[in-house]
């Protein structure tokens, strides 16, 4: 399973005290989120992933389309924390970003390879969209960065 939270610099009071940290090799790594307090940097959360599951393909190709997606929502404009995991409680992390105010919540999944379309959920309205791949960037873009005329 992997996880891209979307977010944006109005959601927090200064995005770039936060960081990524990554550390190990291959399908060994964590991934530290870390802020930087005026005493340092503080771990807020880690990810590990604890290797290939059965079908070391499908994993492979699950990690793939998340660095795809987590790429062209950069080139978007959007700021993107990319975790990926391959089991554990989705749902907690849906509700634990909820509570850190991310806005939008990417779901990649075995599904997605199948259909090409990927989970997207909205925070403000808990509603869960199918969006394809290709018009994701576009579609939270659009949400994002609303103007009012």
């Amino acid at each position: 399973m992997g996880l891209v939270f979307v977010h944006d610099d109005k959601y927090s009071c200064n995005y770039a005290n936060f960081t990524q940290k990554t550390e190990g090799e291959g399908g060994l790594q964590e991934v530290h989120l870390q802020y930087t307090s005026p005493w340092g940097p503080v771990t807020i959360e880690t990810v590990k992933n604890r290797g290939q599951d059965e079908d070391g393909s499908l994993t492979r190709q699950i990690q793939e389309v998340v660095t795809y997606v987590s790429r062209e929502l950069r080139k978007a404009g959007l700021h993107v924390l990319d975790t990926r995991r391959d089991s554990g409680d989705v749902d907690a992390q849906i509700h634990r970003n909820d509570e850190f105010g991310v806005p939008f919540t990417v779901t990649v999944n075995n599904n997605t390879i199948k259909t090409g379309n990927i989970q997207l959920r909205n925070r403000d309205t808990s509603i869960q969209e199918t969006v394809p791949i290709g018009k994701l960037a576009e579609y939270i873009a659009k949400h994002v960065f609303y103007q009012p005329t």
